[in-house]
C-alpha cells in the first residue's frame, strides 16, 4: 500500500508531493472512523492484554540473579511463546468485539494501520505488564552480547 518514491527529476514531483500530503492531511468520515477503531482496539487490547499478561507473569518462577543462565534462557523463551499465542489470541478476541462508532455502515478493524496499532499496543501491555519477563529478557540480551563480544 505504501507509495512509491518521486524522482526529483519528474516533471510533476511537486505535484505528486502536494497531493500525498493532501491525502496524509485529509479529514474525511473514513479516517475518523478508522481512527476511533484503532482507538477502540487499543482500549480493548490493553485491557485485555494486561489482564492475560499478568497471569502469564505468574505462570513462571520469580525471577532469582541466583537463577542459572540456562534457567533464564529457557523461562524468557517459553514465556516469549506464550506471549505470541496469547497476542494471537487476544488478536481474534477484539475481531469479534462489534464496532460501537460505526459511521459509515462498514468497519475497517484488520486494515494494515489498524493492525499495526494493535501490535504496538500489545507489545507495549505485554512487556511492561511482566516483570519477571523483563528482568529475564535482560539477563538473556546480557547472555548473547558477552557471547558476541
Amino acid at each position: 500500500m505504501g507509495a512509491e518514491a518521486v524522482s526529483l527529476n519528474n516533471p510533476q514531483a511537486g505535484k505528486i508531493i502536494e497531493q500525498r500530503v493532501k491525502d496524509i492531511t485529509k479529514v474525511d468520515v473514513d479516517r475518523a472512523q478508522s481512527i476511533l477503531e484503532a482507538i477502540q482496539g487499543v482500549i480493548i487490547t490493553f485491557i485485555i492484554g494486561t489482564i492475560t499478561a499478568h497471569f502469564i507473569d505468574k505462570l513462571f518462577p520469580v525471577y532469582s540473579n541466583d537463577e542459572s543462565d540456562m534457567d533464564a534462557v529457557k523461562f524468557c523463551f517459553l514465556q516469549l511463546s506464550l506471549n505470541i499465542v496469547s497476542a494471537i489470541y487476544i488478536g481474534k478476541l477484539i475481531s469479534i468485539v462489534p464496532f460501537f462508532f460505526n459511521l459509515t455502515g462498514r468497519t475497517t478493524l484488520g486494515g494494515n494501520e489498524t493492525s499495526t496499532a494493535l501490535g504496538f499496543a500489545m507489545s507495549i501491555v505485554f512487556i511492561s505488564t511482566q516483570s519477571n519477563f523483563l528482568k529475564r529478557v535482560s539477563r538473556v540480551k546480557n547472555i548473547i552480547v558477552s557471547y558476541v563480544s
